[in-house]
């Protein structure tokens, strides 16, 4: 009984914690999907400068000279300029529910193209 007892409130603990995708898709406005979206936006505004490749970690010729010459100088200058271009939580969430609305959002890695687009605001040399 005591066991019985405990798997249950480990599955009451853990069930809201497991939203994925397949909550979005059947419904946006859900909370499960509400909070999955929220956990996505999170933890990729906490590690936005490691999210994805980044205009300055690209390949190229004219990259690596700006990376050997004049590196710090640019990546102040896009700290500036991104500061306030970056959407908010509530925006983000917004806009993700509205993609996987319009069916542009049909998977994780979907979601993840669409995340990466909406926080790069990085300019190229």
């Amino acid at each position: 009984m005591k066991s019985q007892f405990l798997i249950g409130s480990f599955a009451a603990v853990c069930l809201p914690a497991m939203a994925s995708m397949q909550h979005c898709q059947e419904d946006v406005d859900s909370a499960l999907c509400q909070s999955y979206l929220s956990g996505k936006v999170a933890g990729a505004l906490a590690y936005s400068d490691k999210f994805g490749l980044r205009a300055s970690e690209q390949q190229g010729f004219s990259n690596r000279a700006l990376n050997t010459r004049a590196n710090n100088a640019v990546v102040q200058a896009n700290k500036r300029y991104c500061q306030d271009r970056i959407p908010s939580n509530e925006d983000l969430v917004t806009r993700l529910g509205e993609g996987i609305e319009q069916g542009r959002i049909a998977n994780d890695n979907d979601l993840t193209r669409a995340l990466r687009s909406k926080l790069d605001c990085e300019r190229l040399p």
